[in-house]
């Protein structure tokens, strides 16, 4: 019956959802790429060279051998500020945190005005998720040096993370008073701004960033991000390059451009920077999901649905996913097994018209009759907006709707 041939027409509200963007990248502003030991006093003693050595090794990025003579150096001396604060940034760079926190607070006990004590503490309790604690020291950071542009930065990151906008910006403001050429405050500040849904302010605050430093991949991604979110596709392109040309395994770039690639219809491209984010990360569950949108988009039925059975247990509680894995059950003409999971989705979205439509057509080609079953699955498909089960219907249900009277 000519009426029940599968309608044409398929890209519905939940079909085949488009992928996700990649997320707004968040900037960490790591005290320790322009951290200054503190140098030893002309009152040292045989400790001399010990101390010297730490040094040496600590700007050469020895960080083991450098706390190696720190440790000799405090052996015969363990109040000794300079090499205390200077294994403190040793343990710092090895993340040995807990060894950190301890020479910290040692050095607060000898000196509690000391400003970057305070700092430090609290880019561990970040690094460690402990917000409000990290807030805490920040603000006694702040409390002694007023002007501290690093704690004020990341006191604002903390706050950008608690989703506080206007106070985060606030606070970028400030930093950006005092060092109007600080590229981090910039960066975050255009964060905070997209995150509001301010896109174009965002970008401007990127392309300052840029500016000041044009060699990091990540204003250059977000800038790319934010261009996409205004359907400035070709643009966000260039900006997704300019950072591939500098890391081409760049995992937030290959997503970005695979997303703007699909939207501008270009499906093999957007495949082929999935299938290389999938080579640099092999386990980003997420890529094989967007993958397998594209193509069950592009009848490539089979191969997408390689890539759902891969990521469904991952996604377990994902319907989108659930519902593309059953349409390509379908279209490879498991009709048992699409009307399975047409009746998982319609368990927890009973009113997911799309759901009753392919369930209605499973069966039909499963059974090859037009059953009471079929017809008041393509009846309650059309009660839900879907026209063509309406069509349907009206073509080759005229038995079960007049009994409907």
């Amino acid at each position: 019956m000519h009426y029940f041939n599968i309608q044409k027409r398929v890209w519905l509200s939940w079909l085949v959802k488009k992928h996700t963007q990649p997320g707004i990248l968040l900037m960490i502003f790591l005290f320790l790429s322009n951290v200054s030991l503190l140098s030893q006093g002309s009152s040292m003693s045989t400790s001399q060279d010990d101390f010297n050595q730490g040094l040496e090794m600590f700007r050469m990025a020895k960080y083991a051998e450098a706390l190696l003579s720190y440790n000799k150096v405090l052996a015969t001396n363990d109040t000794m500020r300079n090499a205390l604060y200077n294994r403190a940034m040793c343990r710092l760079n090895l993340h040995d945190f807990a060894g950190a926190k301890q020479d910290f607070g040692k050095l607060l006990v000898l000196d509690p005005s000391f400003y970057k004590a305070y700092k430090y503490l609290g880019y561990i309790e970040m690094k460690s998720n402990q917000a409000d604690t990290a807030i805490v020291l920040f603000n006694k950071a702040l409390a002694i040096e007023p002007k501290d542009k690093e704690s004020m930065l990341n006191r604002a990151i903390l706050y950008l993370r608690k989703n506080e906008l206007a106070t985060a910006t606030a606070e970028l403001n400030k930093v950006i008073d005092i060092d109007p050429t600080f590229e981090a405050a910039y960066f975050n500040r255009g964060v905070a701004k997209s995150k509001s849904g301010d896109h174009h302010g965002a970008i401007v605050d990127y392309s300052i960033a840029i500016q000041i430093n044009p060699t990091n991949c990540g204003y250059f991604v977000n800038r790319g991000n934010s261009k996409a979110r205004i359907k400035d596709y070709e643009s966000a392109i260039v900006d997704y390059n300019a950072c591939l040309s500098k890391e081409p395994n760049n995992s937030l770039a290959l997503k970005g451009r695979a997303f703007v690639l699909s939207n501008l219809g270009d499906s093999k491209g957007a495949i082929k920077d999935y299938d290389l984010q999938i080579v640099y990360n092999p386990k980003d569950w997420e890529s094989f999901r967007n993958r397998a949108y594209i193509k069950i988009n592009n009848k490539e039925f089979s191969s997408g649905l390689t890539d759902i059975l891969l990521v469904e247990k991952i996604f377990s509680k994902d319907l989108q996913l659930r519902f593309n894995k059953a349409y390509a059950l379908f279209q490879l003409k498991e009709y048992g097994q699409a009307k399975d999971e047409f009746d998982y989705i319609l368990g927890k979205e009973p009113k997911n018209g799309l759901a009753y439509y392919y369930r209605a057509y499973s069966k039909k080609a499963d059974r090859d009759e037009v059953s009471d079953e079929v017809c008041k699955d393509l009846n309650k498909a059309a009660e839900l907006g879907v026209t063509e089960a309406l069509a349907s219907l009206q073509g080759g249900c005229q038995g079960y709707l007049a009994k409907k009277k």
